[in-house]
């Protein structure tokens, strides 16, 4: 018996119904030249698409395609529909848009720094955040194997907030990025300054006591317990 070891043709290799189309090609391509070309424009560090691209893949993962695109009814649909059920094509410009949870994930993973770019934040060596972050130091979050340094943490010109070795051993573990993000960013009723409920981070730069946020940490994770 002769065994064929031939490698399958891409398009025999998918089911009836979802042929591989050069446009579709063309549009992951487009859209991962302008993720390219918004990086570079903003003047980020290439590591940031590479942590995009990754963070929307462990999205997938973790929650589904399903709860990565919101979807609204186009009221406004042409003649064209049926033609475009029949290619395949339609779905494209139809009301599909990212979900509010992966866009979220997304916000959260663009406001943070590579290893590189907290190292020029800091006017230090990469190998010195990289032993802060061991020491507690530095808060970070994974994105596959690499760190990412939420931007919140940096207040000034080589000033980081004061209290992070208090605050993240608080920090729960399984909280995603965008979670602490939102938690430190915004307006907490039982961080009470001067104008009323402040944020974790305006709390700390105002010389509030790192123990209170870590206290309201505690607090977090036992009403989720």
């Amino acid at each position: 018996m002769t065994i064929d070891k031939s490698l399958p043709n891409a398009r025999d290799s998918v089911s009836p119904g979802h042929t591989i189309r050069e446009d579709d090609t063309a549009a992951v391509a487009d859209a991962l030249t302008q993720l390219i070309r918004a990086a570079r424009t903003r003047s980020r560090d290439p590591k940031l698409v590479s942590a995009l691209l990754r963070a929307m893949a462990e999205f997938l993962q973790e929650q589904g395609a399903d709860a990565a695109i919101s979807t609204s009814t186009n009221t406004s649909a042409t003649s064209d529909s049926a033609d475009q059920a029949k290619d395949g094509t339609i779905g494209r410009n139809t009301g599909m848009s990212m979900s509010p949870a992966l866009r979220a994930r997304v916000q959260a993973v663009i406001a943070s720094l590579s290893d590189d770019e907290a190292a020029r934040n800091l006017g230090i060596g990469t190998r010195q955040v990289r032993r802060r972050a061991v020491a507690g130091s530095l808060y970070f979050f994974r994105v596959g194997r690499r760190r990412r340094f939420p931007c919140w943490q940096f207040v000034g010109e080589r000033l980081v907030l004061p209290g992070l070795r208090s605050i993240g051993p608080a920090v729960p573990r399984y909280w995603p990025p965008e979670v602490v993000h939102a938690f430190m960013t915004t307006a907490h009723p039982l961080l009470q300054g001067p104008g009323g409920s402040t944020s974790p981070v305006q709390w700390l730069v105002s010389g509030g006591e790192p123990a209170v946020v870590a206290s309201v940490l505690s607090s977090e994770r036992g009403e989720e317990g």
